[in-house]
């Protein structure tokens, strides 16, 4: 299943290097305290840790310049 999420901002910019953990720590913000507990402890099963979401990369219109996504 893929979730479509809707950002806007006014001159955002973002390193390259980290936007991927950058969207994912925002991500995981917005959900408040439920956020914590997915990302720091997920879900137990036969001492496996498993968490509710993966992150692929970004799918959507920007642009990159001197390694900073706007």
């Amino acid at each position: 299943m893929r979730l479509k999420i809707i950002m806007n901002s006014n001159n955002l910019r973002i390193p390259l290097k980290s936007s991927k953990q950058i969207f994912q720590a925002v991500f995981y913000k917005k959900l408040e305290e439920v956020g914590n507990i997915l990302h720091d402890i997920g879900f137990r099963i036969d001492n496996k840790k498993f968490t509710m979401f993966t992150f692929s990369n970004i799918f959507c219109k920007y642009r990159i310049s001197k390694q900073f996504i706007y």
